[in-house]
């Protein structure tokens, strides 16, 4: 994961970045956190009750 920009803690900003869609695309966050594939569809279950 690469930080594309930062704002100051005090003022209100907004940041224009280019990105690469490709890299975008992926919900890799390291070589072992993958958001996709980590997901626990066997606990949403419960939350839609």
């Amino acid at each position: 994961m690469e930080i594309l920009a930062r704002s100051r803690k005090t003022n209100e900003e907004v940041r224009v970045v280019e990105i690469d869609p490709k890299k975008a695309d992926s919900k890799r966050i390291t070589d072992h956190n993958d958001l996709w594939v980590d997901r626990r569809i066997d606990l949403y279950k419960p939350l839609l009750k």
